[in-house]
């Protein structure tokens, strides 16, 4: 993976770094590592407002962070790769990959449910 960034995460309480796929969360007070979120790390977003923030793992699954911490990580839900993923009210919408082809998706913030639409 190359991908790399640095960005604060929702609560002003914790830096997101990655670097050649790997994701670490940081202490933005004492600089100390609370956590390895995994190896594979292919991209970040977060929503307009800033107080959720999602990781792509790999192209296959996505963890959400908010406030007060993680929130939801999915199990896969994608053979490698999403696009057009946005952060929704209530849900994570986008695309992601299958054998049949690319196939909308959903995930329910508060439930973490997945659910699919017909391949596009």
């Amino acid at each position: 993976m190359s991908v790399g960034t640095v960005q604060m995460m929702p609560g002003d309480k914790h830096l997101f770094v990655s670097a050649k796929g790997a994701g670490y969360i940081i202490d933005l007070q004492t600089h100390t590592l609370v956590e390895q979120i995994g190896t594979h790390v292919a991209g970040v977003t977060e929503d307009a407002a800033g107080t959720l923030f999602l990781v792509d793992h790999n192209g296959m699954s996505l963890e959400l962070f908010g406030k007060s911490g993680r929130l939801r990580k999915t199990d896969t839900i994608s053979s490698g790769g999403f696009r057009e993923l946005s952060l929704e009210d209530t849900s994570i919408v986008g695309e992601a990959r299958q054998a049949s082809g690319w196939t909308a998706f959903s995930v329910k913030l508060a439930t973490g449910e997945v659910r699919f639409e017909d391949a596009v």
